[in-house]
């Protein structure tokens, strides 16, 4: 017998007595009761639209509204949406590769399915990380690596958003994040 075993004795040599027989049910079958939810009713908030500038609070950003002219140094910050475009690089410092994160979702890993494969890291798994975009960012996401994935020597348990000489390791291989600004 194995180890884990020892004490533990055969069937047959010990008398486990039978069940006795009550004459009643062995089950009991119960009503079905539902799970209790508290039932809230909220209100979706309205947005605020500002077209008067006015009456705007000093402190407060607004929109740009066309044909609207802010007046003053007391005026309020005008808000300008643009879009700002970056591309995604890593650079492999083990070897200086500069990988361009061309697609989203982004899968890295050593298994042949990968967007970029880790090929000569046996410790990477088939499907380490997904580089995906949300919001305008771009975000990694550990795909329970078995050797996990670091931020500095920080252990990646939610997704974290990529910035700019951001420091990634993915088990032992290590990764430098590079966002270059479109203009």
């Amino acid at each position: 017998m194995r180890e884990y075993l020892k004490g533990w004795k055969e069937k047959g040599e010990i008398h486990i007595p039978p069940i006795p027989d009550t004459g009643e049910e062995d089950v009991v079958i119960r009503a079905y009761v539902p799970p209790y939810r508290k039932e809230t009713v909220e209100e979706p908030e309205k947005e605020k639209e500002y077209t008067d500038f006015p009456e705007a609070d000093d402190e407060m950003t607004v929109p740009l509204k066309t044909g609207v002219e802010p007046e003053g140094d007391d005026a309020p910050t005008v808000l300008l949406r643009r879009e700002v475009k970056g591309t995604l690089y890593l650079t492999r410092c083990s070897t200086g590769e500069r990988i361009l994160v061309s697609k989203d979702p982004y899968i890295i890993g050593k298994g042949s399915e990968c967007d970029y494969i880790i090929k000569g890291n046996p410790s990477v798994s088939r499907m380490h990380i997904k580089i995906y975009q949300k919001d305008g960012a771009r975000y990694l996401e550990d795909l329970v690596s078995l050797n996990h994935t670091y931020v500095g020597e920080q252990e990646v348990t939610e997704d974290i958003k990529l910035e700019d000489g951001m420091e990634i390791t993915l088990a032992d291989e290590a990764f430098r994040v590079e966002i270059e600004i479109e203009k």
